[in-house]
Formats: structure tokens, sequence, C-alpha cells
């Protein structure tokens, strides 16, 4: 099994994010309305398999990282849409190492934040039980994965989004398109501040979606220095 250093890995998930998001944006053009989650899920499973540092899909053998579909986290708590996991033979069994190289959390059509929901607590899964599922959600859920502690950690940990949601009774406009861009920018600039102070953390959390105003995939790493500020892609 061939290894790679953590910035090789951190090059190839972003190769990787970049063409599923393109390939997603294409297919969800295709499809309209008949394009699912499920698409998504398969389309990021592909592209990540086939830069070869975070497993294959489908598994072809135990030796290395392994490519999975709704693992458990914490009991029955999370169920993260893909991770790589690195298993251990116990027996007959597989076990699960203390140490796993990626998790991905993803939606179509994320609502950011519900409204009324704004919480400061500290304790993350109080805030995720009161979000409900949304992108904000995610990036809690996501954060907790990335905390040295626990069953099993990740060293890298992605939130991603195709979409956003439709209006009742009306097409989306760039008035949609930017509210929204706004509104998600509010939230990733919050999560960055907390993000920096938070201890005892791999600090790999990166967002990504496909920025509908400039038609383009953009990645955002959360630890960035820089203040982050949506549609800047050159």
């Amino acid at each position: 099994m061939k290894t790679y250093t953590p910035s090789q890995q951190k090059t190839k998930l972003e190769k990787a994010l970049i063409l599923a998001l393109n390939l997603a944006n294409e297919e969800m053009r295709v499809l309209g309305p008949h394009y699912a989650e499920e698409n998504l899920r398969y389309v990021v499973m592909t592209a990540i398999s086939n830069v070869t540092c975070f497993g294959d899909f489908p598994n072809k053998n135990q030796d290395g990282y392994n490519l999975c579909f709704e693992k458990n986290y914490e009991g029955n708590t999370f169920k993260p849409d893909i991770v790589s996991l690195n298993l251990r033979a116990n027996g007959k069994n597989q076990k699960v190492n203390k140490s796993n190289a990626l998790v991905i959390e993803l939606k179509k059509d994320a609502k950011i934040t519900p409204k009324n929901t704004v919480s400061a607590s500290k304790d993350l899964f109080k805030r995720i039980d009161k979000l409900g599922s949304c992108l904000e959600s995610d990036i809690l859920k996501t954060r907790i994965y990335l905390k040295k502690e626990g069953e099993f950690q990740f060293e890298f940990g992605v939130v991603m989004n195709i979409g956003i949601p439709k209006p009742q009774k009306r097409d989306r406009t760039d008035d949609d398109r930017a509210k929204y861009t706004h509104d998600l920018e509010v939230v990733l600039k919050k999560h960055q501040k907390e993000f920096r102070k938070e201890m005892n953390s791999s600090k790999n959390l990166l967002f990504a979606w496909f920025n509908p105003l400039i038609k383009k995939p953009e990645l955002i790493w959360l630890n960035q220095t820089n203040e982050i500020k949506l549609g800047r892609v050159k």
C-alpha cells in the first residue's frame, strides 16, 4: 500500500471534491427535480476513490483504508455520509482503528440554519439537537469527528453542498442565490472563529460547495487565517 503525506492527501482531496462538484452540478442540470442526494453521494465516493489515497470503492482488499457509506459514529448518534476507515483484523471481525483518514457530510439544497435556533452553547451535541438537519448541524458534527477523543477520530473532515433550497411556488432567482451566499458566509465566519479556539482537534475541516453566483466549486478551509469571503474564486 502506497502511503501519502498529509500535504499530498490535502491536495488530492481538493482535486477530488472540485471534480465531484463539477460533475454533480452538470448531472443536476440534466436531471432537474429528479436529482437526489444519493446521486451526489456516489459521485463524491467515486471521485474520492479515484485519487487512491483514501481507499478504493468498491473495496477490493483489507489492506489500508476502506471507504464506507453511513458508518455509525459514537454508537448510533451520527451516521456520516462517507468515511475512510483504517481497519484492523481482530479474530473474525474487522475493528476500526482509533485514527482514520476522512469523513464527509454532504447535502443537496441544504438549509443553512433554521430561524430562531441560533445558539452559543459550547456543547456541540446540544446545538445539533436544537438545529435539526441543516448545513450548520453538519459543520458541528464534523467538528466532533475531528476531536481527538471518542471511539475514533478523523484527520480530514469535509462538509459539502450542491444547490440551494427552492422557494415555494417559484424558481430560484439571483437574489435568492446572493442571500444564500451571504447567509452561508456569516455561518462559516462564526465557525471559523470557534474552530480556531478549539483544542485537541485536527484542524483540517473543509467546506466545499458549488457557488451558484460564480458558477464554480468553492473550497474553504475553516482553519485559514484570512477572513472567509465567498465568491472570490478566480
